[in-house]
């Protein structure tokens, strides 16, 4: 029974991974396209209607972004010292 398990999670594991894997481009993607389009309004609030407080606006985003990947880190959770195990 235990192996069944053990294999069924296994599997579980490896759909995960390939899920993440084919993901992750995507995201990378969507998320430039936000950046672009948040310095595209930011440059045009500027240029076009002189407005510094909607130009803040629109570059809060990328801001906002940055940070939040600073404090997450690469792996998508927040930022941890690695536990060390007794193997």
């Amino acid at each position: 029974m235990s192996e069944a398990y053990t294999t069924d999670e296994s599997s579980r594991r490896d759909r995960m991974v390939d899920a993440e894997i084919t993901e992750a481009p995507k995201g990378r993607n969507n998320a430039f396209v936000i950046m672009l389009a948040s310095l595209a309004c930011a440059a045009v609030s500027v240029f076009f209607f002189q407005s510094t407080v909607a130009a803040g606006v629109f570059l809060a985003v990328p801001l906002a972004s940055v940070v939040r990947d600073f404090i997450q880190g690469r792996g998508g959770r927040i930022a941890e010292a690695p536990r060390k195990t007794d193997e």
